[in-house]
């Protein structure tokens, strides 16, 4: 493995664990607070040198980043040309707060030369939780504002667990409009929403607390990464999958207290926004340096799952998880001494 094998950066930005919804399957509820990412002269630096090789720049959080608009603007105003600049939201918001924004990022969008997009959460917990419900109009938008440059595109996601309640309550909103749609033929964690000439994917992930919901995945974890890998034609590994390289490329979390993380692996590596000189090559130097996240990166996840599933506290929790960019997390806190004689045995038994 060298740098060269990797694909672009996936850059993740949570700006805020401020949210005032509290869905019931929220994987960040019992870390939810009051703070937000700050940027001084330094942060911005380094924000910019991570930002130098993103395929797409997704301005999250561990809360509701549209609490906070001038944070998410002052991050995308970072992006430029090529890039994808995308905000995973609630978007329960006032219309009218919610349009200016996107004229706003729109704007910038013009200025920078990145693409706008918004992705935004559909699913019966947000339905019951968020006080304005603005699937309708971003769609109503998108269609006025279809084929105009800078405009954002609108993506919307959900869980596995509730695909015929989004189709039936999007399908019914858009009936009651007179506006035609239909669905084109699905892939089990993609759909296509067709209105008119417009198409909205909708996304489908299985939970990452399953039980705090009272609802069962219709998949299991074996058969969620099975259907990753037919949605994007590649085995399973951690990383950016939206990669034509021979690894994928890391997949980096910036949190709101400056943190700097591998996605789905966060205990395994930490940087920070303030450290000098912090960039792309060095995060991929530590992965190359780590034989467990060189091989987490290169090999096949279902292979390691595999060799978890032989131990029965492990299996328990790929079972009672069953998304595996929460799984390590949780093996790791709840039998970390299994789990590091698991990983041991597979890195010697590669090696060899």
């Amino acid at each position: 493995m060298a740098r060269d094998d990797f694909g672009p950066t996936l850059l993740y930005v949570d700006i805020t664990n401020a949210c005032p919804i509290g869905c019931a399957f929220c994987m960040y509820l019992p870390v939810q607070g009051k703070q937000h990412l700050l940027l001084d002269s330094r942060r911005t630096a380094t924000l910019k040198r991570l930002l130098e090789t993103v395929s797409r720049l997704s301005i999250s959080g561990e809360g509701e980043p549209l609490t906070q608009m001038a944070r998410v603007l002052e991050v995308a105003a970072l992006a430029g040309p090529s890039q994808v600049v995308e905000v995973i939201t609630s978007a329960g918001i006032p219309w009218k707060m919610l349009e200016r924004f996107l004229g706003d990022l729109e704007a910038l969008a013009l200025a920078r030369g990145f693409t706008p997009r918004l992705r935004v959460s559909l699913d019966r917990w947000h339905a019951e939780k968020v006080p304005h419900h603005n699937h309708l109009p971003l769609i109503q938008r998108a269609l006025v504002h279809q084929g105009q440059p800078g405009t954002t595109q609108v993506a919307f996601r959900s869980v596995t667990t509730e695909r015929a309640w989004v189709t039936s309550t999007l399908g019914a909103q858009l009936a009651a409009t007179g506006l035609h749609h239909a669905w084109s033929p699905v892939h089990e964690l993609t759909a296509q929403l067709l209105v008119g000439s417009l198409h909205i994917p909708v996304t489908f992930k299985n939970l990452v607390h399953p039980e705090q919901t009272g609802t069962a995945d219709p998949l299991p974890l074996e058969e969620y990464l099975h259907a990753i890998e037919r949605v994007t034609g590649r085995p399973f590994t951690f990383g950016n999958l939206e990669s034509p390289r021979r690894f994928a490329g890391p997949d980096v979390t910036v949190k709101h207290n400056g943190q700097v993380l591998l996605y789905g692996l966060e205990q395994e590596r930490t940087w920070s926004l303030d450290e000098p000189g912090l960039d792309r090559g060095r995060i991929l130097d530590a992965l190359l340096a780590d034989p467990m996240l060189r091989a987490l990166y290169s090999i096949p996840l279902l292979e390691i799952v595999g060799h978890w599933r032989r131990v029965p506290a492990l299996s328990r929790c790929l079972d009672s998880v069953n998304n595996p960019y929460w799984v390590l997390k949780v093996m790791r806190e709840k039998h970390g001494e299994a789990f590091h004689r698991v990983m041991q045995d597979f890195l010697v038994m590669e090696a060899a």
